[in-house]
């Protein structure tokens, strides 16, 4: 599964007010001709050349309310940055600032390009966004092995290494973008070298010792803090092993420093209970500041074979547990369980919603299951939407959830069948799908506030 996505990946000094101060309710006023809308979705198109078309290496800015969407290349975008290099490669992951003004995409090192951090003005004039990059910050030069391209390859002799790719070999990715509560800090990992980062929006750069790994970190997809911003976590984005611990079958807890965001490891929590075992989590939905559930997308179709399970588990940091509150379905009935990897997890009107979708098989089927949360925390059936129900009859493998801000919508993504869809929180069911006729093409690392 996550050998199809990093192919799929590899195929393919602000200016103004800073963002600290800049709310953005001040531009809903009218203040120097600034309208921000109140709901605002961003997406990446992520095809790593423009081989297709500029307009599918691009950042897409969505007025969530009005559904009115913009395309804007890369090549082309106004770059008021010193690097000259800043549009160049792959878009992996965005995140909008809570102003939603402020942009962040990460874009793709390789043996040419540095990994880097883009900050992006949207501007809103009159209501109409117009990006410009203000600055590009230096994540990790060019030319740098990554640790996951070293770890498959070693003991290979030299032609065997060379053999693995060069491509691969410098392949440098910055996945799971997550900004704290007021937006003050932009969280996200060097995936492919077991890294979190911690950058401050206020200055536009890392905090001081804003780089953290542990022996035990493997393949985070991001860090996730709570609202309080005391604890982020970081799930394992690496399938599971015969041997336990030796995978990706756990979630990796930190504390955070409210105010100056520093991170230190606090343990690991392997996802199992019972006999029920679950690996390669991929996202996190805080339900407090203590618990929170988080996806686990290695299903029993893969090796080593029956070993995992797809499900979802509710962890609780205090106590170091982790309980299965889904468990694979059955085949009876559709509250028995969940049909696919489970990618992604978000909280919105009390729902809990799932993103089901084997991102290792192409032709396979893709969800978006809903469940309500009790007390508790464990989930009761609503509904789920796939093909022919709720959803175009293209759609595949849902991958890529998260909530509007106000609560009232929930965005669903699929890379594979070049869908993005609206979800209303209070019905359940789309009220917006966009495609490839709209410009859609390797949606991914989308963003909402």
């Amino acid at each position: 599964m996550k050998q199809y996505l990093i192919a799929v990946l590899a195929l393919s000094t602000l200016l103004g007010s800073s963002a600290k101060g800049d709310t953005g309710d001040q531009g809903a006023s009218g203040v120097s001709g600034v309208v921000v809308p109140g709901s605002v979705l961003i997406n990446l198109n992520i095809n790593a050349d423009d081989t297709n078309g500029a307009s599918t290496r691009s950042l897409m800015v969505i007025e969530a309310d009005t559904d009115q969407m913009w395309n804007f290349p890369f090549t082309g975008m106004t770059n008021n940055s010193a690097d000259t290099t800043a549009t160049d490669g792959q878009p992996q992951h965005g995140a909008l600032h809570p102003n939603r003004r402020w942009v962040y995409v990460t874009m793709g090192g390789s043996a040419t390009l540095a990994l880097r951090l883009l900050v992006i003005d949207l501007g809103w004039e009159g209501g109409v966004p117009m990006p410009t990059i203000t600055k590009s910050v230096e994540i990790l030069a060019s030319g740098n092995e990554s640790k996951k391209w070293l770890k498959d390859v070693r003991g290979l002799s030299a032609r065997k290494r060379l053999q693995a790719g060069l491509t691969a070999r410098y392949m440098q990715q910055a996945h799971g973008t997550r900004m704290t509560e007021d937006g003050h800090f932009l969280l996200f990992s060097e995936m492919n070298n077991n890294t979190l980062r911690v950058f401050d929006t206020w200055t536009n750069d890392f905090i001081t010792g804003g780089s953290y790994s542990h022996a035990s970190l493997k393949a985070p997809h991001g860090a996730w803090p709570n609202a309080s911003s005391t604890i982020a976590v970081a799930p394992q984005y690496e399938y599971g092993t015969s041997t336990p611990g030796a995978g990706g079958d756990a979630v990796s807890v930190w504390t955070m420093l409210p105010g100056s965001g520093a991170l230190t490891f606090s343990k690991t929590i392997t996802l199992t209970d019972g006999g029920v075992k679950g690996a390669f989590p991929h996202t996190v939905a805080w339900l407090n500041d203590n618990e929170f559930y988080t996806s686990a997308t290695h299903d029993t179709s893969e090796a080593p074979a029956s070993t995992f399970e797809q499900s979802v588990f509710l962890v609780n940091v205090s106590a170091g547990t982790a309980t299965a509150v889904l468990h694979k379905w059955d085949g009876s009935d559709e509250s028995s369980g969940v049909k696919e990897g489970v990618s992604d997890v978000v909280i919105a009107n009390g729902n809990l919603y799932v993103c089901e979708g084997n991102v290792n098989n192409a032709t396979g089927a893709g969800y978006v299951s809903v469940w309500s949360i009790a007390g508790n925390g464990s989930l009761t059936f609503v509904n789920r939407l796939g093909a022919n129900t709720g959803l175009p009859a293209s759609f595949k493998q849902c991958h890529g959830l998260m909530g509007s801000r106000d609560g009232r919508w929930v965005f669903a993504q699929s890379f594979i069948s070049k869908h993005v869809v609206k979800i209303s929180s209070m019905t359940n069911w789309p009220a917006k799908i966009w495609d490839a006729d709209d410009g859609l093409s390797l949606p991914h690392g989308f963003y909402a506030n």
